[in-house]
C-alpha cells in the first residue's frame, strides 16, 4: 500500500510546487471560457482562407488536400502568427508575480518563430534556390507532418499563453482557495490514511445509547471526588 501511496504524494506535492499546474488548477470557468473564446475566434478568423478554399473546391468538386497549404510554408507563416502576439503577451506580464511563463517560455517561442522561417524559406522556390525545390521534389509528407506539428504547437502554446495572463489579470480567489484545500485534503488522506480511520472510531461502542442526566451527574461528582483528593 506505500508503494502506491508515495507516486500519488509525489504527484500531488508537484502540481501545488510547479507554477504553471497551479495556475492551470487555480483557472475559474470564467477563465476557461475567456481563453476557449479566443481558440475559437481565431480558428474562425485567422483560418479563413482555409475555410474559404475548403468551400471554393467542393463547390467545384476538386479534392481538397492538406499538402496544398503546407506545399509553401503556409503553415510555417500561421505558425509564426500565433507565437509573435504570444511573446508580446509574456513580456507584458512577466513582471507580475502570478505570472509563471518567464525567459524560458520566450525563448521556446522565438525557437517556434525561428523553425517557421526555416520552414517557409525552405519551400519557396524564391528564397531557396536548389534543385530540389525548383523542381518540385520535396517530401510533401515529412514536410506536412512537421509544419502541421509546428502548427499544432503554436496554438496550444498561444492558448496557454492566453489563460495564464486571464488568470494573472483576474485571479478568482475563492475558486483558488478551493482548489488548494482540495490538494491539501488529498495530501494529507495519502500522507496519513490512518488519520481518516481514527476519525471513523470516535463513534461510541453502542449505536443508539444516550448517556442519561444521572449518569453525567454521577461522572461528574466522581471527577470532582478525584481531583479534590489529589488537591489533599
Amino acid at each position: 500500500m506505500r508503494i502506491i501511496r508515495t507516486p500519488i504524494l509525489f504527484i500531488l506535492r508537484v502540481l501545488k510546487r510547479r507554477a504553471i499546474v497551479s495556475s492551470i488548477l487555480n483557472c475559474s470557468p470564467k477563465h476557461w471560457r475567456e481563453a476557449f473564446l479566443w481558440a475559437f475566434s481565431n480558428v474562425v478568423g485567422s483560418f479563413m482562407p482555409i475555410w474559404g478554399a475548403f468551400f471554393l473546391l467542393r463547390l467545384h468538386h476538386t479534392p481538397f488536400l492538406w499538402v496544398d497549404f503546407a506545399r509553401h510554408g503556409e503553415f510555417g507563416i500561421y505558425s509564426a502568427a500565433f507565437l509573435a502576439p504570444a511573446i508580446y503577451q509574456i513580456l507584458k506580464s512577466i513582471r507580475r508575480d502570478k505570472f509563471p511563463l518567464k525567459t524560458g517560455s520566450v525563448l521556446l517561442a522565438l525557437f517556434g518563430i525561428l523553425m517557421a522561417a526555416f520552414i517557409y524559406a525552405g519551400t519557396n522556390p524564391q528564397f531557396a534556390p536548389n534543385a530540389a525545390v525548383q523542381s518540385g521534389t520535396v517530401d510533401e509528407a515529412y514536410l506536412m507532418r512537421i509544419s502541421g506539428t509546428l502548427l499544432l504547437l503554436a496554438f496550444t502554446f498561444s492558448f496557454l499563453v492566453t489563460l495564464m495572463d486571464a488568470v494573472a489579470s483576474e485571479p478568482d480567489l475563492g475558486y483558488a482557495d478551493k482548489v488548494n484545500q482540495v490538494l491539501l485534503q488529498a495530501e494529507v488522506t495519502v500522507d496519513q490514511p490512518a488519520a481518516v480511520s481514527d476519525i471513523a472510531d470516535v463513534a461510541p461502542p453502542e449505536t443508539g445509547s444516550v448517556p442519561s442526566d444521572a449518569n453525567l451527574r454521577e461522572q461528574f461528582n466522581a471527577d470532582r471526588a478525584a481531583g479534590e483528593d489529589i488537591d489533599g
